[in-house]
């Protein structure tokens, strides 16, 4: 686009030169990012020249005050009283999920068998499937809020495929087959090593036929065509054995995840926001590895395109905070949520949710996933 004016336009598309610069603009005001870091050092008892000894010791440079060997102990009462508030309020939320399924009621007698249903399913999702999930999240959530003053709580649906091998044999071979005039000669095909390329070609045509009657779940554009080298592979075993396995893609995931956002480091805000509500986006940020990238491409629909630029950029951070060195991130790695660079190999992805209008000027929010170094194309919009 060219009129800066004009980003909020849902017609016109993303603009993502406004967006990369929001997101390098977001977070605290400048003067700001110190109170960051100060919070983690009161929290932790983080000052200049300490020792293992909790005693002074001093330089010609920076003589220690007021002598060398003088106390230097560290007071942890900040730590202590937040993590006293966060076991308090841990103890709280455990009952609330404990006495989960007492939150279904039905509300017609009709309806007394479907809430039977769904107590026993919710009880199972939330004390069972998501219940080490929920617990850690939580113990995240209290940390960050006690200690930044505010936290943010982000629900999606995850859904990843990997691949596995399947058994495919010459009867699976005919079963698909049959009644597609199209393959009748398929079975030949593949019993002739003459006609090998023949049998190739038939082959990758009902490969997706295949593994969408084989796995469940799965559907019909995560179905990547398999490499000639590797069909050529299983048509010579199925001649020779009547069989073979092949790699087909199944769904691994497919729940409901909540992920505790920490305050500067994986959501941020324009910077002097001070209503959520009323922000014109926001952004949440996450490092991935190149392999989730591609993954993305089939269950997020991520541009193939977008995602070889991305895995291009690789171990690189686009974000002025990081890049300054302005934090060091000390609660993250006390909780063992980061480490120390960890972005070195993954890819920086930027998802943004931001008000637009249509053309009849209706206004939504809109989300963009965007990597900050790439100006001339998204991953999704």
């Amino acid at each position: 686009m060219t009129e800066e004016s004009d980003y909020y336009q849902a017609a016109n598309g993303p603009d993502l030169k406004h967006l990369t610069k929001e997101y390098n603009g977001a977070g605290p005001q400048d003067g700001d990012w110190d109170r960051v870091g100060v919070n983690e050092q009161v929290r932790f008892a983080i000052w200049k020249n300490q020792n293992t000894d909790q005693t002074k010791e001093g330089s010609d440079a920076e003589p220690a005050f007021p002598f060398p060997g003088a106390s230097d102990v560290r007071n942890y009462r900040a730590d202590e009283v937040i993590t006293d508030k966060v076991s308090t309020w841990m103890a709280a939320f455990q009952r609330v999920l404990m006495n989960i399924r007492n939150s279904i009621s039905p509300t017609e007698p009709g309806d007394i068998d479907l809430s039977g249903a769904l107590r026993k399913f919710l009880d199972w999702l939330v004390r069972n499937r998501l219940y080490s999930e929920l617990l850690t999240e939580s113990i995240l959530y209290q940390n960050f809020k006690n200690t930044y003053g505010h936290c943010a709580i982000y629900v999606d649906w995850v859904r990843q495929i990997q691949n596995k091998q399947q058994e495919i044999s010459m009867e699976d071979v005919m079963a698909i087959a049959q009644g597609k005039p199209e393959f009748r000669e398929l079975v030949e095909a593949v019993q002739d090593p003459d006609r090998e390329a023949e049998a190739i070609y038939f082959f990758q045509a009902i490969f997706k036929q295949f593994v969408l009657v084989k796995v469940k779940d799965i559907m019909q554009e995560e179905v990547p065509p398999l490499p000639d080298k590797r069909i050529r592979k299983a048509i010579r075993e199925l001649r020779k054995t009547g069989k073979t396995s092949i790699p087909v893609p199944y769904v691994c995931k497919n729940e409901p995840c909540v992920v505790a956002l920490q305050p500067y480091y994986d959501v941020l805000l324009p910077e002097g926001c001070t209503d959520v509500q009323t922000a014109d986006v926001w952004f949440r940020r996450e490092y991935i590895t190149p392999r989730e990238v591609d993954e993305r491409t089939r269950t997020h629909k991520y541009d193939p395109a977008w995602a070889k630029l991305a895995k291009a950029e690789a171990g690189k951070t686009n974000w002025r905070t990081e890049q300054s060195g302005k934090t060091d991130n000390k609660l993250a790695q006390h909780l063992r949520r980061r480490q120390p660079r960890q972005q070195e190999d993954k890819v920086e992805v930027v998802t943004a949710f931001q008000w637009r209008v249509d053309e009849d000027n209706v206004p939504g929010i809109y989300v963009t996933v965007f990597h900050p170094a790439i100006d001339t194309s998204h991953a999704s919009d």
